[in-house]
């Protein structure tokens, strides 16, 4: 068997619980789903086999309603989200302090990488997706990416040029 960095974690986690509680068997509780475009688990270890589901309910149930909470914001895949409207409409009015802290963030990263990570890339992810594009197609697609045309804001967050998009 091939130990991949995920399965060492849940060992170490479900050992780690194991020591912590002498005499008792651990448990794990699992939770698959589906957060941002991706398949995603939870796994929360308890020390008392017995005890664990009911210990860690409420905790799973918190981190699936700041899963879907995190959705609404950053998701390109639900068309409401407050990422989707940006990218769709250019500009968003009162973005949500989430928002407005990730793509400051985004910002400054890429100034210190010197444009290398650009949060506007969304539109070259795009045509990229369709296949390998033609040079005309991506010289176009270009003047529509430039992290410099993002401007951020507590109050409104804004794309310079019609058709820049956002993905994080």
């Amino acid at each position: 068997m091939t130990v991949t960095r995920r399965r060492f974690l849940a060992v170490l986690a479900g050992s780690a619980a194991a020591l912590a509680s002498p005499g008792a068997r651990a448990a794990a509780v699992r939770w698959t789903g589906h957060a941002l475009g991706a398949r995603v688990s939870l796994t929360l270890v308890h020390g008392d086999r017995n005890a664990a589901w009911d210990a860690t309910r409420a905790a799973v149930t918190a981190c699936v309603d700041e899963i879907e909470r995190l959705e609404d914001v950053f998701s390109l895949y639900r068309p409401q989200s407050a990422l989707c409207r940006l990218n769709r409409h250019g500009a968003l009015d009162d973005p949500g302090a989430d928002l407005v802290q990730a793509l400051s963030q985004a910002r400054a990263v890429a100034e210190w990488t010197g444009g290398a990570f650009d949060p506007t890339m969304q539109p070259l992810w795009r045509l990229h997706a369709a296949g390998p594009p033609d040079p005309a197609a991506l010289a176009d697609t270009l003047t529509r990416v430039g992290h410099r045309g993002l401007s951020v804001a507590p109050r409104r967050v804004a794309l310079a040029r019609p058709g820049m998009a956002v993905s994080l």
